[in-house]
């Protein structure tokens, strides 16, 4: 195996372990605003993890492996926002309930999009997984510790996760792009 190719590879499992990482920290995020802003129903937590889910399967279906990453990671990013403050602004109320709900649909579209699309551009599924699911498992672990600190400093974990994502994402490098 050429160095090139272990560069490209090492390159590739920090950015699977990012938006694992991102994707953790986000679902972490969305639970506990879900719980505060719609009260401490576990009915709630399972329908985020249901939607989540849901979201996942319409992309690996649905969803081209060549959309653009940073496009739908800036949207998911964006409602993610828009979810948060919701939440904050208008507890118990359906609008907050409605975009909470929608950011982990979208959430879910992300995350199935970005397991069919780095396995389509060439990852193995074993490392694609690995990687990814060590990010999201440390990345729900680092939130779940940061609730017993401060849920604004998760707040802003989730967005400046997503934001390194989206910068990484912009300037990466794929095989097809190096000649």
């Amino acid at each position: 195996m050429a160095v090139r190719d272990l560069n490209l590879q090492a390159v590739s499992a920090v950015g699977y372990f990012a938006a694992g990482f991102w994707l953790g920290v986000s679902q972490v995020a969305l639970g506990f605003h879900l719980l505060y802003s719609q009260g401490a129903a576990v009915v709630y937590y399972f329908a985020l993890v249901s939607v989540w889910l849901f979201g996942s399967v319409i992309a690996l279906v649905a969803l081209k492996s060549k959309v653009k990453g940073v496009y739908l990671g800036l949207g998911c990013l964006l409602l993610l926002i828009v979810a948060f403050g919701a939440a904050r602004l208008q507890p118990f109320g359906a609008m907050s309930l409605a975009l909470l709900l929608l950011s982990s649909l979208i959430q879910g579209v992300f995350a199935g999009w970005f397991l069919k699309s780095r396995i389509a551009l060439g990852g193995s599924v074993s490392s694609v997984m690995l990687h990814e699911n060590n990010g999201f498992i440390s990345g729900y672990g680092v939130a779940g510790a940061l609730l017993f600190f401060s849920v604004s400093k998760l707040d802003l974990l989730a967005v400046g996760a997503g934001v390194l994502w989206i910068m990484v994402e912009a300037m990466a490098k794929r095989p097809s792009d190096i000649k």
